[in-house]
């Protein structure tokens, strides 16, 4: 999955999950575009055609509630190749117990918020420039992406 993003954003995923306090993985790296249509269509197609597209990459169905939010703002993701290659963002999921918690309570979202601190603490330290999608007015907490 790392293999096809920035070496920089790969060297420090590996730094911060040698430090950070919360049991966290990295979920995702590089997305093809028809991905990322696929994504940019939940809460803004109907279910039908979002289905059809998530089944066209492999994605599983969604119910009509998880199709009234939508999951991104953008069909041109910094998860997508860039100009060098490689994909400039990484998308990280935080481990409960050895299960996937994806931030719906109060206490879920504080674990992402720590993980995001820890990247931006070690990304500082090794000079690298990230965003965070936890400082973003419409959070994405489990996002990390170079400046």
């Amino acid at each position: 999955m790392l293999e096809e993003v920035n070496p920089k954003l790969v060297r420090l995923c590996h730094a911060v999950i040698q430090t950070c306090p919360v049991d966290f993985g990295i979920v995702q790296g590089e997305r093809s575009i028809n991905y990322q249509k696929a994504l940019y269509a939940q809460g803004r197609q109907s279910l039908g055609v979002v289905n059809a597209l998530r089944q066209s990459v492999n994605l599983g169905p969604i119910s009509m509630e998880e199709n009234k939010k939508t999951v991104t703002n953008t069909t041109q993701s910094t998860h997508l190749e860039q100009a060098d290659g490689k994909s400039k963002a990484i998308d990280f999921g935080v481990f409960v117990n050895g299960k996937y918690v994806n931030g719906d309570t109060p206490e879920e979202q504080k674990l992402y918020i720590i993980v995001a601190s820890e990247f931006k603490k070690r990304a500082h330290e090794m000079g690298i420039d990230i965003i965070s999608g936890a400082d973003w007015k419409q959070q994405d907490l489990g996002h990390i992406q170079l400046s």
